[in-house]
């Protein structure tokens, strides 16, 4: 299992321990905002929108005293062969760890190896004064799978934005997620979990990176690179926010990367792992 990442006060949603995936009953994804979070949140039917785009991320690593072990993230199909999630999945800035292996389960139970990754060149932590609080947080963390084949018509894909929020705007959005069920529980037990949460834009460091601040809501570890999504019953949903980090004990205040914001990124990578958007 990956130690906790946890520098002063931010907590990074580090893969946790990898279990067997497991289906989850039919039932239908509806709701309305509320307090519930992924921890303390509902279980995403199998049949629903939102399962058959998010994907399990295990992952297979090596640590920097060279012994191995294993991690959890979330991730989005955005194409057939292509999977968005958290730069801090698949790559450590503190050279803490190296990946070297993800293996990427689908909402049908398939399970399929992702032939190489990508993560944004302008990920790293900065420190962030807010008041009397410091912490380092990630910017710009999210990273590109290219999957060894293509999913089946089983799966969806979630569309990317085509534009921006303004900045300080504040949308209704799905947040989902394999992460951690307690937050003193690091297990992950395989189920994918969702809540409603209200994301703000904000603007961090001068243009250096967009995030949306999610409300009331606390993803954990092995959520990271989950979908913030723009849900609706009569349009498709739209992959808004890339699930990164939050405060405290998974308890704090939670943020995603803006996906609109990376879509230059996003093409770019496509093309180098030889695919397209």
């Amino acid at each position: 299992m990956l130690l906790c990442r946890s520098l002063l006060i931010l907590s990074l949603l580090a893969p946790a321990t990898s279990h067997a995936f497991e289906m989850v009953n039919d039932a239908s994804f509806g709701g309305s905002l509320a307090q519930d979070a992924i921890i303390g949140g509902e279980p995403v039917g199998s049949n629903s929108r939102v399962h058959k785009m998010t994907v399990l991320l295990e992952l297979t690593i090596r640590r920097r005293d060279g012994s191995s072990g294993d991690g959890t993230c979330t991730g989005t199909l955005i194409k057939r062969d292509l999977v968005l999630t958290a730069a801090h999945c698949v790559y450590s800035d503190r050279s803490e760890y190296t990946v070297l292996k993800v293996d990427v389960t689908l909402g049908s139970g398939r399970v399929i190896t992702a032939a190489g990754w990508k993560f944004n060149p302008a990920y790293k932590r900065i420190v962030d004064s807010a008041g009397s609080t410091t912490m380092l947080r990630p910017i710009n963390d999210v990273a590109l799978l290219k999957l060894s084949e293509p999913v089946g018509a089983d799966s969806l894909i979630a569309r990317l934005p085509t534009s921006a929020m303004s900045e300080g705007a504040t949308e209704e959005m799905v947040v989902a997620g394999f992460g951690q069920r307690l937050r003193n529980d690091r297990s992950s037990n395989g189920i994918l979990y969702f809540a409603w949460t209200e994301g703000k834009l904000k603007n961090v460091v001068d243009n250096q990176d967009y995030q949306l601040e999610m409300t009331g809501v606390q993803p954990c570890r092995g959520d990271s690179g989950g979908p913030l999504l723009r849900a609706s019953d009569s349009a498709p949903l739209v992959l808004m926010g890339v699930t990164s980090h939050v405060t405290g004990n998974c308890e704090g205040e939670a943020r995603a990367i803006s996906v609109a914001h990376q879509v230059p990124w996003i093409r770019r990578a496509a093309f180098e792992l030889k695919s397209s958007l």
